[in-house]
């Protein structure tokens, strides 16, 4: 049996609708590259067990931060229905692959690989650590 949705949830859920609706907008006007941009990022992972395109990952991490998501677990959890999905992948330009997001442990791992192999490279990245950001001497 289906649980009536309350005109208060119908509220909340189309201001949610609004506010990403407006997001890709603000999005596509001031920063138009950004999938480009995050489609030349390197992939430090092995290649033979990549199922998410590193863009997929870093776009996922972006939108978590931008919504405030306080923990990646959490974001799993919230970007976990079909239209946030599907929409996370068109952001992206990328073709569905997966019909899900990654797991957020798949996400924390390869921006931890992402961050050692700077480091190596001697780039002086912010370490994330946390929730909170650590900074060495310059941002990459």
């Amino acid at each position: 049996m289906k649980t009536k949705v309350t005109r208060k949830e119908a509220r909340k859920h189309l201001e949610q609708f609004h506010l990403a609706v407006e997001l890709v907008k603000v999005i596509k006007h001031f920063f138009p590259d950004l999938a480009r941009l995050l489609k030349q990022t390197e992939d430090p992972r092995n290649q033979s067990y990549i199922t998410y395109p590193n863009v997929i990952l870093l776009m996922t991490r972006i939108l978590s931060s931008i919504f405030y998501i306080s923990s990646m677990r959490k974001t799993s959890q919230k970007f976990n229905s079909d239209t946030v999905i599907q929409n996370i992948w068109e952001m992206c330009g990328e073709s569905a692959s997966a019909d899900e997001i990654p797991y957020w442990e798949t996400i924390n791992k390869s921006m931890k690989a992402l961050w050692l192999k700077k480091m190596s490279k001697g780039h002086k990245i912010p370490l994330p650590i946390k929730g909170a950001l650590f900074k060495r001497d310059t941002v990459w």
